[in-house]
């Protein structure tokens, strides 16, 4: 689903259009459909659908108030994209440090650990285990920025020719008058500190259990197996070798 709103939001709206899907979002709500445009409503009715399917599972078996905290996840990221549209429609190439502050929704990452909580047994899955994950922790912005990051190394190229909102790398390139291998020579380095960010956050007490903690370093290390030679999440083909290594081939004793 994220997929699709991430398309939605970069290839195929207007920003007039998104600014009514947003708004729709906020509301979570059916009687929202009639104020979409038509090519909208297929959207926004596939995101109502997804998450009145996920609160009438796990109520049969526990209380749905981890759907809350998802919904509210999703109107953050819409509300990033929204700004990275904005940005386009004006023409703006923002700071990188303004870039940053958005992109900690727009990397998708908090929406997609909250989301993988929900899953968890309800031990796990506290009201506590939510309210940690959604309240912007030094372990959940290193996870964003390694996210956002490594996704613009391998994509700027490309999306700039489609008119997509301005990445890192143009931020940076901008900002500093440096050279897309100066910019990109940055951001890895970026990367390798949030590394270490998230290195330290795992030798500190935390009132978490690592099953909650691991939502989030495990999804870097995701983003570390797409991105490690190309965009692997768009170009599926960039993965077979890992693929064929984790399915396929056994490991030597």
């Amino acid at each position: 689903m994220l997929s699709i709103l991430d398309d939605t939001c970069d290839n195929f709206a207007t920003y007039e259009e998104l600014q009514a899907l947003t708004k729709a979002i906020e509301r979570m709500n059916v009687g929202a459909l009639e104020e979409l445009p038509d090519r909208m409503r297929n959207t926004y009715r596939a995101v109502l659908d997804l998450y009145d399917e996920i609160e009438r599972e796990i109520g049969k078996t526990r209380p749905t108030f981890p759907v809350d905290y998802a919904k509210d996840e999703l109107k953050k990221l819409c509300g990033a994209y929204l700004v990275e549209i904005g940005w386009r429609a004006e023409g703006m190439v923002p700071t990188l440090e303004e870039y940053m502050i958005n992109a900690y929704n727009s990397s998708g990452v908090p929406k997609t650990c909250t989301s993988n909580l929900i899953g968890m047994t309800p031990e796990i899955a506290t009201r506590e285990a939510f309210e940690w994950m959604t309240n912007e922790s030094k372990l959940m912005k290193a996870c964003s920025l390694i996210g956002r990051l490594q996704n613009d190394i391998f994509t700027h190229e490309y999306e700039r020719k489609r008119n997509h909102p301005a990445s890192a790398a143009e931020c940076y390139m901008k900002q500093h008058g440096a050279t897309e291998e100066e910019a990109v020579e940055f951001l890895w380095k970026e990367i390798h500190n949030a590394w270490k960010d998230i290195a330290q956050e795992y030798q500190k007490p935390t009132p978490m259990p690592v099953a909650v903690t691991d939502r989030i370093l495990n999804l870097a290390r995701s983003c570390n197996l797409f991105y490690e030679i190309g965009d692997g999440y768009t170009n599926s083909h960039l993965m077979k070798d890992q693929l064929t290594s984790l399915l396929f081939d056994p490991l030597p004793l």
